[in-house]
């Protein structure tokens, strides 16, 4: 995810995106919030949170593998 992202929206990726298995952000990145559901039953097993992260809102993980 590039590193002038501030925000990933709400459903950015659903269970459709089954071949996700892992979420990088640029170093340095400046993203502030990852909306709900945004990554919600993905096969995703792997990230890494950048430290300018502010908000997780709801569900954003739910049901990640």
């Amino acid at each position: 995810i590039g590193k002038t992202v501030k925000r990933i929206p709400a459903n950015f990726m659903t269970s459709s995106n089954d071949s996700v298995r892992r979420i990088l952000f640029e170093e340095n990145s400046t993203c502030e919030t990852i909306g709900a559901k945004a990554f919600s039953g993905t096969l995703m097993s792997d990230i890494s949170l950048p430290n300018s992260l502010v908000t997780i809102e709801a569900e954003a993980f739910k049901d990640c593998t």
